[in-house]
C-alpha cells in the first residue's frame, strides 16, 4: 500500500525533497520531464492519461534511463466491450456526466478539460446539419 500520497492541488511538487517508487498521473498534468526528480532510482511512472508525446518517448526513456513509464492505450477485446454495453444497459454501471456542451462551445469543452479538474466525463451534442 501507499505511505506517503501527495495532493498536487495543496502541495508544490517542485518543494518536496522525498523521492517516491510510483507516481501515478491520473488527469495527465504531470508530465515525467518536469516530475522525473521525484522518483526514485528505480521508480514507476503510472500515465493513465497521458500526451502521444508522452507515450511515443516512453520506451526510449525506458531502456535508457533507470525509470520505467508504464501507461499507453490498452487492447480491448470484443467480449468485453459487449459485457460493458450489458451492464450499462441493465444500469448495472452508469457513467458520471460532468457537464454537456453544444459542438458550438466545442472550445469552451477543451478548456474544461485543459484545467485538469474536471470531474466525469464531457459530452458534446451535435445537431442533425453538423453530422456530415
Amino acid at each position: 500500500g501507499a505511505q506517503n500520497c501527495v495532493d498536487y492541488t495543496v502541495t508544490n511538487l517542485k518543494n518536496i525533497a522525498d523521492t517516491f517508487d510510483v507516481i501515478m498521473d491520473c488527469p495527465g498534468t504531470m508530465p515525467y520531464a518536469a516530475h522525473h526528480h521525484l522518483l526514485s532510482k528505480h521508480g514507476r511512472f503510472a500515465l493513465v492519461t497521458g500526451t502521444l508525446a508522452e507515450d511515443l518517448a516512453a520506451p526510449f526513456r525506458n531502456a535508457f534511463g533507470g525509470h520505467k513509464i508504464i501507461g499507453g492505450a490498452s487492447l480491448v477485446k470484443p467480449a468485453s466491450l459487449k459485457k460493458i454495453v450489458k451492464l450499462a444497459e441493465s444500469g448495472a454501471i452508469k457513467p458520471t456526466i460532468g457537464a454537456s456542451f453544444s459542438f458550438e462551445q466545442i472550445k469552451d469543452a477543451y478548456e474544461k478539460i485543459d484545467t485538469g479538474h474536471k470531474r466525469g466525463n464531457l459530452i458534446l451534442e451535435f445537431s442533425a446539419g453538423q453530422n456530415g
